[in-house]
């Protein structure tokens, strides 16, 4: 883990007129950064997605929040996946083991709209 991003949960609530506001809250937590695979890229791409990166962070602080801002760009998390050890078929259980599933991978894409230049997300 040598970076920190910001997961962001945008809160959005209804005004009784029945429009809507939205009042984001965000967090900082650590994580390690990567570009994505060719394999994610390619895959991401055809179902119209554009992935900037992966971020891996412990799972006990990732409660679904669908936006993170990364050196004050703000992206859309589109996929969240966690290995499970527990589903791991194979005979080696060394590398069942060497599962880790105290981390969530999150996929990342540039964000447009409202929150696409917002840097200070509270």
């Amino acid at each position: 883990m040598d970076s920190v991003i910001k997961l962001i949960n945008p809160n959005p609530t209804q005004r009784e007129d029945g429009t809507w506001d939205t009042e984001p809250t965000s967090r900082e937590v650590l994580c390690t950064v990567r570009t994505v695979s060719r394999t994610e890229y390619f895959e991401a791409t055809r179902a119209g997605l554009s992935p900037s990166y992966q971020f891996s962070v412990f799972a006990a602080e990732y409660n679904g929040e669908p936006m993170v801002e990364y050196q004050g760009e703000t992206y859309e998390i589109y996929r969240a996946y966690q290995n499970d050890a527990n589903n791991y078929v194979g005979e080696n259980l060394r590398a069942r083991q060497e599962l880790r599933t105290d981390y969530v991978e999150l996929y990342a894409q540039k964000r447009g709209g409202a929150y696409g230049s917002q840097t200070d997300a509270h």
